[in-house]
């Protein structure tokens, strides 16, 4: 998937924030700046230090809890928009 998103990255004219974990940077195309954990991608893309939202936390752990044993990933595609 990593190739695909990257391909439409690379046609963009825009510079791109891209936190795909675990990815070695060198992989992105010459338009995009990596990110190591999401708040780092936010504070990129924001141009500034962002807060947390305790809300947002409190969902994501709330998710991650409900999950039965066997499951351990919760995975997602953010592209664009608000970040709140």
């Amino acid at each position: 998937m990593s190739r695909r998103v990257f391909e439409r990255i690379g046609k963009s004219a825009k510079p791109v924030t891209v936190c795909f974990l675990g990815l070695e940077a060198g992989d992105l195309p010459p338009n995009a700046r990596p990110a190591a954990t999401q708040m780092a991608a936010v504070e990129d893309a924001a141009g500034k230090a962002v807060e947390p939202d305790p809300a947002a936390e409190r969902a994501a752990r709330e998710a991650s809890a409900a999950l039965e044993p066997e499951r351990k990933w919760i995975r997602g595609l953010y592209a664009g928009g608000p970040t709140r």
